[in-house]
């Protein structure tokens, strides 16, 4: 029996059952909301399609209430797109020096070393030095108006902040130790219970995973640290539901898989 007799044989017993065998264009996938969102901030991120879309996918499992922070902002394209989909009712801080990097120390490890060293390289960005008015182009197309750039160095902007509500996504992409210590200390005991804190570069530089497991081990109630699509890792406070979690994290996943129409 030949492969196109095979074919026309599954055709035919399908058709016998009611059911219709068509074919998929693989050059013309449909894009789905968090691609479409991924597209109009792409220029504003440093993150790539997959990461990206994962984290849209994680934010929207975030508890209903509280504020979103984000330490580590550069063009704002990735908290944009967090605010696309967690809605304008929600408050939005955007801390970052805008100054560009602080710079690594040797508890950071060869790669940052490295990293510091190759400025013409390709993911060196002008060592994110940026203006915020590009931050503030990316938050106001989302259509955020509860939003604030917070200017400055961590030490220093986050020792005299208090958010104004617990804190629903935490998104912590700062790369060196002592930057992600800064923000974990001043702002991870705000976390709501059930809340997401984002660990952007856990997999990629050692000192900011050793600022992680540092400070989980030193914190008194439960936290876990978790592995999400698109190799996200994330952090969970508290005693999460995960039957709820779980169905919020299917729920994203089909409102992201739906072409928008």
């Amino acid at each position: 029996m030949t492969l196109s007799s095979v074919k026309r044989l599954v055709r035919a017993s399908f058709n016998a059952i009611g059911l219709e065998v068509s074919r998929v264009s693989r050059s013309r996938a449909p894009h789905t909301r968090f691609e479409m969102i991924y597209e109009k901030y792409k220029d504003s991120t440093m993150l790539g399609r997959e990461q990206y879309i994962a984290n849209l996918a994680l934010t929207a499992t975030a508890p209903a209430h509280g504020c979103v922070i984000e330490c580590g902002v550069w063009k704002g394209g990735t908290c944009a797109g967090m605010a696309e989909i967690l809605g304008p009712q929600r408050e939005y801080f955007l801390f970052d020096s805008f100054q560009g990097h602080v710079d690594p120390q040797s508890i950071d490890g060869p790669a940052a070393l490295a990293w510091k060293a190759d400025t013409n390289g390709p993911w060196y960005f002008n060592n994110a030095i940026v203006g915020t008015e590009h931050a503030d182009a990316a938050m106001r197309k989302s259509g955020a108006t509860r939003y604030q750039l917070v200017k400055g160095y961590f030490e220093e902007t986050l020792a005299k902040f208090e958010p104004p509500s617990t804190i629903a996504v935490l998104r912590i992409d700062c790369d060196w130790h002592a930057s992600a210590m800064t923000c974990l200390r001043a702002l991870f005991p705000y976390l709501a219970d059930d809340g997401i804190m984002i660990a952007d570069g856990y997999p990629d530089w050692d000192g900011y995973a050793r600022a992680i497991h540092e400070y989980l081990a030193s914190y008194e109630g439960m936290a876990r640290i978790k592995q999400f699509e698109g190799g996200l890792y994330y952090v969970v406070k508290g005693e999460r539901d995960w039957s709820t979690a779980g169905n919020g994290v299917f729920a994203a996943r089909q409102n992201g898989n739906a072409a928008e129409g």
